[in-house]
């Protein structure tokens, strides 16, 4: 069916914010807007994925919103030949009023013949979406949006580098993508989905190539804060912003929540409601599972929250060396972005083989957040950024203390090295009070470097 701009999908157990409730992702929309109206002749896509409840869907519908010259479609869940093709059938025929009967006559009849050889022969899928989008949808271009597309895609497992479709769908999503990346009319495909995903296979070109990957990571303090503000004006309980137990439990639950606006939204609705207690169990609940790691059961006000993450399908995806990979990962603090080089310095360390390898698996399954390149100072070289997602973190076993001073004294230089500049200073942000606290930690750490971080600390802090 052809989706309502203000929802993608209006069924869904957790609907995607509106536009008076959705907040920050504003690079991100501006992003994806700019890959998608690309007018350099080359067909372009896009892939947004990240943990659950990062809010993809709800990035798709703004995306969409703002592509008002393109017919929406969606697809959610599982994908199959003839998924996409009465999605795609349902804009065809949604013709403009005052469409002459034999002009509607005949693309109905069109529509039924390419559906009788597609039910006929699923190997015609390419042949069917191609006419389709680059006949039938020519002056009236589509922005088909596969939304919740790990539901299509196999369990991740152990020793794969990236997750594949289940197979029954492999050949109506080669067509599909084939056909995106061939395309010269405007229509646009955009996909949401826990994990970056390939096509198995040994093929001359990635199928998936033209798809460019927006990872979405949990939002920063100031964007949880508008979610908040947002959310009570909504909703008419706006008088709440002023009353001061109620913002100290607010500020609870915006710190709780790391980042996740589904997650967040769970926490602040007993508010909202004026269910105090049932708020403070919440946050509470949380924190204990910060703490030890300990999933909340599904009968729990929180658990229906944690069993849509499905956070053992993470763990479970996991080799033993992802595991440790992770471990040393959280040597790192929960708010600050670190070099993907430290990472892999400490991974080094702890004896870990192949920890570039390790690192790009737990980012392509959204356990590590990419923030992309980032440089210390203007002018400085960029490099890969990226930290722990803070639901991730308890998922990773406690590092040995014994091995502590080591790991931070290997990963000491990597910070130096991309954060401070040609003077040796850093800059007065927390990357200067991270350099302080894994150069405290470190065996024996160079007192340059030390000085240089400490002095940047006090100065930002104080």
């Amino acid at each position: 069916m052809i989706a309502p701009r203000e929802f993608l999908d209006t069924g869904k157990k957790v609907p995607v914010a509106g536009r008076n409730t959705f907040v920050g992702r504003r690079r991100e929309v501006q992003h994806a807007i700019r890959t998608l109206r690309d007018q350099s002749g080359q067909p372009q896509g896009v892939l947004a994925f990240g943990m659950g409840n990062l809010g993809k869907s709800s990035l798709a519908a703004r995306v969409a919103n703002r592509l008002s010259q393109l017919s929406t479609a969606v697809v959610v869940g599982e994908v199959g030949a003839l998924s996409i093709f009465e999605t795609l059938k349902d804009v065809v025929l949604d013709l403009p009023a005052g469409t002459p009967l034999d002009q509607e006559q005949k693309c109905n009849e069109e529509i039924a013949t390419l559906q009788q050889r597609l039910e006929a022969d699923p190997s015609q899928a390419e042949r069917v979406y191609a006419y389709l989008i680059n006949n039938l949808l020519a002056g009236r271009p589509v922005f088909l949006v596969l939304d919740d597309f790990e539901q299509s895609l196999e369990t991740p497992l152990p020793g794969q580098d990236q997750v594949h479709p289940q197979s029954h769908r492999l050949s109506a999503l080669l067509a599909l993508f084939r056909v995106f990346a061939q395309t010269q009319t405007a229509s646009r495909l955009m996909i949401t989905s826990r994990y970056d995903f390939s096509l198995p296979g040994l093929m001359a070109e990635d199928p998936t190539g033209f798809l460019q990957r927006e990872p979405l990571n949990p939002l920063p303090a100031r964007s949880r804060l508008k979610q908040w503000q947002a959310k009570a004006r909504a909703e008419g309980k706006e008088a709440l912003l002023g009353d001061t137990e109620t913002q100290k439990q607010a500020a609870k639950a915006l710190e709780a929540c790391g980042g996740n606006p589904g997650l967040l939204d769970a926490l602040i609705n007993p508010l909202i409601a004026g269910e105090a207690a049932q708020a403070q169990k919440a946050i509470e609940t949380i924190a204990a599972f910060h703490k030890d790691g300990q999933i909340p059961p599904p009968d729990q006000d929180i658990g229906d929250f944690f069993q849509r993450m499905a956070l053992k399908v993470y763990a479970n995806a996991l080799t033993s060396t992802e595991k440790s990979a992770l471990s040393v990962a959280c040597l790192f603090s929960v708010s600050v972005p670190v070099p993907l080089s430290a990472i892999e310095a400490a991974c080094s360390e702890a004896g870990i083989d192949s920890p570039r390898r390790a690192v790009e698996r737990l980012l392509a399954l959204g356990i590590l957040d990419d923030h992309g390149m980032q440089a210390g100072w203007p002018g400085m070289t960029e490099r890969p950024h990226c930290s722990v997602n803070p639901l991730a973190r308890p998922l990773a076993k406690h590092l040995d203390q014994n091995l502590l001073p080591a790991l931070a004294q290997a990963a000491l230089p990597e910070l130096a090295t991309a954060w401070r500049d040609y003077e040796g200073d850093f800059p007065y942000d927390l990357r200067a009070v991270e350099t302080t606290m894994i150069a405290m930690r470190a065996a024996e750490p160079e007192p340059k470097i030390l000085d240089a971080a400490a002095t940047a600390s006090v100065i930002f802090l104080f």
